[in-house]
């Protein structure tokens, strides 16, 4: 399967039902780093070629690989949104 562009990993999140496996897959195949928090099961995630960007972070809930709830996806759809021009560069 091909490599997802940023624009396909909008279109996905914008849906509100990925799990927190494909979304941890979505960001780190756009550069992200992702690693469990230190709260529950909270992830992280970074990008190092981001210049201002610190990073953030989605609680993925109980369950065996469940649905973030929607907020979530909307703080990950506004990082994307933030550094959509800088994505489009690393990510052609």
């Amino acid at each position: 399967m091909a490599k997802a562009t940023d624009d396909e990993v909008v279109n996905e999140l914008k849906r509100k039902n990925s799990t927190c496996n494909e979304i941890d897959k979505m960001l780190s195949g756009l550069g992200f780093l992702v690693k469990p928090g230190t709260k529950g099961k909270h992830h992280t995630y970074v990008h190092p070629q981001l210049n201002g960007f610190l990073g953030s972070d989605y609680d993925c809930g109980h369950g065996k690989n469940p649905v973030p709830k929607h907020p979530y996806f909307w703080k990950i759809l506004k990082v994307l949104k933030d550094y959509e021009t800088d994505l489009h560069t690393l990510n052609p």
